[in-house]
């Protein structure tokens, strides 16, 4: 993981998995001979249309309310839970999740029993599909 740059929110970021943030001094050479499967960016709500202006093949996902997940459009939970149940040929209704977050809403809604655990926000709880 490398960064261009820190700030309070950063930090604040990185303090959830007990890590510190490195601004690494050739971000752009890193950036642009590397695969990259998710970009972190501290991001408020308000200011998604702008950051996702003209941007077909990405989305956003959140879990915190001052930074962002920029994956792939065709990516996220949902996509790898359905991944895993066609490979091993399950059905929905055979299989559970847990999420506390936003970005955890395509998790509950690929699954027959989607829990919201301490959900943060309302929008999670609203997700859950009880099987």
């Amino acid at each position: 993981m490398v960064a261009n740059g820190k700030d309070q929110d950063l930090v604040d970021y990185f303090a959830f998995a007990h890590q510190e943030v490195i601004v690494f001094g050739d971000f752009v050479r890193v950036v642009a001979e590397s695969d990259i499967y998710q970009i972190m960016m501290g991001l408020r709500e308000r200011d998604y249309p702008v950051m996702m202006e003209g941007i077909q093949q990405a989305k956003i996902t959140a879990w915190w309310d001052r930074a962002v997940d920029i994956i792939p459009a065709n990516g996220g939970k949902g996509n790898g839970v359905h991944h895993i149940l066609e490979k091993y040929q399950l059905d929905a209704s055979q299989a559970m999740a847990f999420g506390d977050g936003n970005n955890d809403i395509e998790l509950l809604q690929a699954v027959g029993l989607g829990v919201a655990m301490l959900p943060r926000t309302a929008f999670i709880i609203t997700a859950r599909r009880w099987g």
